[in-house]
């Protein structure tokens, strides 16, 4: 139950603590071959223009900037699918990104040391994180 964050957030925190000794951004968790969730942030697979994320059930723990991201990307006209992501379709992503609190709206560039995409933000990434800075006012 990661929708349920009082009781979900011993393994999350230990996969926090994991990424940073291991000097990245995130880890990304994986159940069964499906992406889930990091360890403290949503994510976001895009390919071919298209974003992926995984559906708002009791797999994953929502996030506000996650529904923000969501609407924003869909106010742009991109299309945005809340369902499934394999392991598969997260290493062949041309843009990988995060939500959070802390993080906002992140790109993964590298993916357990192998670039994502171009190995830069990519473009989807950037329309919806200039939409969100404007809608808060601030710029990335």
């Amino acid at each position: 139950r990661c929708d349920i964050k009082s009781i979900a957030l011993l393994p999350s925190v230990l996969a926090a603590q994991n990424a940073a000794e291991a000097g990245v951004l995130e880890t990304v968790m994986l159940r069964d071959g499906l992406v889930s969730e990091c360890a403290a942030s949503n994510v976001f697979v895009v390919r071919d223009g298209r974003v992926a994320t995984p559906a708002a059930d009791h797999r994953i723990l929502d996030g506000i900037n996650r529904r923000m991201a969501i609407r924003l990307a869909e106010e742009l006209g991109i299309a945005v699918e809340q369902r499934d992501v394999t392991e598969a379709e997260l290493r062949a992503a041309d843009e990988i990104w995060i939500t959070s609190t802390t993080k906002e709206l992140a790109p993964i560039v590298r993916l357990d040391g192998a670039a994502v995409g171009t190995g830069r933000p990519g473009p989807v990434w950037r329309r919806v994180r200039d939409a969100f800075d404007q809608l808060v006012g601030q710029p990335a």
